[in-house]
């Protein structure tokens, strides 16, 4: 066997191999699945002559043997939810992950990619991880919220933009907008927030001033 656990021979289990059996014995895995530690497992695959079933009858002379692969555990952990998950990779091998640069997450709401806890590219989207044991890894992600600003018609307002988590904003007004001929102007009172979360503004009566990016906003 290529694990290192027990077959049963004509009913007995056996440990140590070779083992020596008459023709017209039958071999039988004892388990498809074998766990030696967290993590890792084997997983019976097929005997050596072919044959996926669990028993075999040695029927011919030669070797029979039970080939087992061996696998360990990738937990990739993230705040954004559909790039969390577990996978059983085969021990050895390299495992290629990638993330989009941008994940939505619900209205006025989205992760940025920032970095991998580890690999072999932990500052790229795109990483590479080599299962030579269980391994979880993060990729991390900056929440960003969108922040819109609205003024008058013909009013350049600024602002709006997506923002980092409890980054600073800043509302920018004009004081004064004078209509074609100077017999009209708008003049600047306060800002509001209008949208379906309230935001908190210090300084309302000031053309420009500070908030702190903690939700989507209007």
């Amino acid at each position: 066997s290529t694990a290192p656990f027990p077959l049963v021979v004509n009913g007995a289990e056996v440990r140590q191999f070779p083992v020596r059996a008459a023709p017209g014995a039958k071999a039988c895995v004892a388990r498809k699945l074998e766990y030696p530690g967290e993590g890792e497992r084997f997983v019976f695959q097929r005997w050596s002559h072919g044959l996926a079933t669990e028993c075999v009858d040695l029927a011919e002379p030669g070797e029979y043997r039970a080939l087992f692969t061996q696998e360990v555990l990738l937990q990739v952990r993230s705040r954004a939810r559909a790039y969390a998950q577990s996978l059983w990779m085969p021990k050895g091998q390299l495992q290629r992950l990638a993330v989009p640069e941008v994940v939505p997450q619900e209205p006025g709401v989205r992760f940025r990619f920032a970095e991998w806890s580890a690999g072999e590219t932990p500052t790229d989207r795109e990483n590479t991880i080599a299962m030579v044991r269980p391994v979880v890894l993060e990729v991390k992600w900056t929440k960003e919220y969108s922040v819109k600003v609205e003024g008058p018609a013909g009013v350049p307002v600024a602002g709006s933009g997506w923002y980092g988590e409890r980054e600073a904003v800043t509302l920018r007004a004009p004081v004064e907008v004078y209509a074609e001929g100077r017999r009209e102007r708008l003049r600047f009172i306060r800002w509001e927030s209008t949208g379906d979360r309230a935001a908190v503004i210090p300084n309302v009566q000031s053309p420009t001033t500070l908030l702190l990016a903690e939700g989507p906003y209007v």
